[in-house]
């Protein structure tokens, strides 16, 4: 068993330094606090609480991103 904990914390430093920041931009994206009873608006990335945002094409917007896509048809 020794050898096998050995051998993990040899691996683990290693799998750390290919992306140092995957920690940080795997815990951005986990919502935080009231980020939790909304969601993400698919254009301009920010949350929203769901009844604000508007459905297109099974995506959600929010009433600005709608907006812009309305005008751009």
């Amino acid at each position: 068993m020794d050898k096998l904990t050995d051998r993990l914390k040899e691996k683990k430093p290693e799998e750390e330094t290919k992306d140092p920041g995957k920690k940080d931009k795997i815990m951005g994206m986990h919502a935080e606090g009231d980020e939790i009873n909304s969601t993400r608006c698919v254009s301009c990335d920010n949350r929203f609480p769901s009844a604000e945002l508007i459905e297109k094409g099974g995506l959600y917007y929010c009433s600005l991103c709608a907006s812009k896509l309305d005008l751009e048809e």
